[in-house]
């Protein structure tokens, strides 16, 4: 259901490792990855 080039948070981070990180680390993942999508 996400638009090309939009970043499913939920799914993105529906991984074990999403409990070791904090809102303010996901907001910098997520930042990060969609800064490299639109470089793609």
């Amino acid at each position: 259901n996400c638009e090309f080039g939009e970043l499913c948070t939920k799914e993105l981070f529906a991984i074990p490792v999403h409990a070791s990180l904090t809102e303010s680390e996901v907001d910098y993942i997520v930042s990060t990855v969609k800064k490299i999508v639109k470089e793609v």
